[in-house]
């Protein structure tokens, strides 16, 4: 039995030797042997190592696809809103040009309005020039002429006052 315990023992110690400190690979005396020599533990150490840096740039993949995230729904907002601006623009502009287009119609209006009343004070113009060089030597025709002469006068004022007002 010694000499079973020796052949033990000196398998073991030529086991250590030659075979692999792996014991997935050494077999059963190569892991026994990585165990005593302390290869195991480092192998195990350095494995935990490799897992903790391997998870550590997970979570900073994890955190950056979550700002990355956050981001896009800060951008999608963004776009969002700017074409809710953009719409309400494009809504002013339509409006706008409705507004342009009933001043043009105005304007045409107006303009035509204007030119009535240049020939109207040009008509008073002249008629008060008429009345001013009639003969004045009847009383009652005098004072007929004066009547219609201050009327005709207060309605030019008042179309000039309205012409004033159109050309503004």
């Amino acid at each position: 039995m010694r000499r079973l315990g020796l052949l033990l023992g000196a398998l073991t110690l030529s086991g250590c030797a030659s075979v692999c400190d792996d014991p997935t690979q050494g077999g059963f005396f190569g892991g026994l042997c990585g165990i005593r020599s302390g290869t195991y533990q480092a192998d195990t150490q350095a494995r935990q190592n490799e897992l903790d840096q391997l998870q550590l740039q997970q979570q900073n993949l994890e955190d950056e696809k979550d700002r990355l995230s956050a981001a896009q729904q800060d951008a999608e907002a963004q776009v969002a809103r700017l074409q809710g601006q953009i719409d309400q623009l494009e809504r002013s502009i339509q409006t706008l040009g409705r507004d342009i287009d009933g001043l043009s119609a105005t304007a045409a209006a107006d303009d035509q309005r204007i030119g009535q009343l240049r020939a109207e004070l040009g008509r008073l113009r002249s008629e008060i020039e008429q009345l001013e060089n009639q003969p004045a030597d009847q009383p009652e025709l005098r004072r007929a002429l004066e009547l219609r002469a201050t009327e005709l006068n207060r309605e030019y004022e008042l179309l000039l006052q309205l012409y004033l007002d159109l050309a503004e």
